[in-house]
């Protein structure tokens, strides 16, 4: 947590421009990345000492959880944007890994990958390939899908999902709809929609992945494989040591594996 204020602040003023930004949102006005970006040290406070309960955040920060301020708080954070990051290495990579999964002919994946293709052709586009890699990926380490993303009717609203009481703390996706042709998603933390209007794949799983880092959440037991995967592979943070999943000292051996085989594949072409 940063341990001095921005020039030209003090905490009172800080806390005033926290205010204008509640206040803003429920305005609905339009993103002020400057005043999230001056208040980041407050924002800090209150999700390490403060330790504030997801809802109570959410009321606090409101913006915060929108893709915007969780992008920009990751990239404060960590150094660069999640969303971006993401974009780039599909762009770069996601066709390669694509065209390894069908070629490694595993049985598990051969439902998915079908899938893929029949909503490709409904769609008359190519965006089920990317929540169908996540879906991939998942089969490849043997992790289930709903552990990161759980399919709800088309209709559903955030107060159906709210009353559920059978939702993971840790993050999770609700496609509403099918995961592959969904049009419309959520985030839910702690059992709480913390965002209800999310339009595209790429910025719901950047948000999801933002989350574990954003709010010091340990990687879900359901999905480390998955998770360590695009944190190192999409995402390029590979530290030395340590990793968010309980019990984990390093690397996934899963994913060490599905680098060397994607590796041997492309040298093989």
């Amino acid at each position: 947590m940063p341990d001095v204020l921005p020039i030209g602040h003090t905490e009172q003023t800080l806390q005033g421009k926290k205010q204008e930004l509640k206040s803003a949102f429920q305005r609905g006005d339009v993103f002020d990345r400057e005043a999230m970006t001056v208040t980041y040290s407050i924002q800090r406070e209150a999700i390490v000492t403060e330790q504030l309960a997801t809802p109570d955040l959410l009321k606090e920060w409101p913006y915060l959880f929108q893709e915007e301020g969780l992008c920009l708080h990751f990239e404060n954070l960590v150094g660069f944007n999640p969303r971006r990051s993401l974009q780039e290495t599909w762009e770069k990579k996601g066709k390669s890994i694509l065209d390894f999964f069908e070629a490694c002919c595993k049985p598990s994946l051969q439902p998915t990958l079908c899938s893929i293709e029949k909503c490709r052709a409904e769609l008359g586009n190519d965006t089920p390939q990317i929540p169908g890699l996540l879906c991939l990926l998942m089969k490849y380490f043997g992790e289930l899908v709903p552990s990161l993303i759980k399919e709800m009717e088309h209709t559903v609203t955030k107060e159906d999902v709210n009353k559920q009481k059978s939702f993971q703390r840790t993050p999770v996706l609700i496609a509403c709809g099918d995961v592959l042709t969904a049009s419309r998603w959520m985030l839910v933390i702690d059992g709480c929609v913390v965002a209800d209007n999310i339009k595209e794949f790429l910025a719901a799983l950047a948000m999801l992945f933002a989350s574990y880092f954003c709010f010091g959440i340990e990687y879900s037991a359901g999905a480390t494989a998955t998770l360590d995967c695009i944190q190192r592979c999409f995402m390029k943070i590979n530290p030395e040591k340590g990793s968010k999943a309980r019990k984990t000292s390093g690397t996934h051996p899963k994913v060490l594996s599905l680098i060397r085989e994607i590796s041997d594949f492309e040298w093989s072409l």
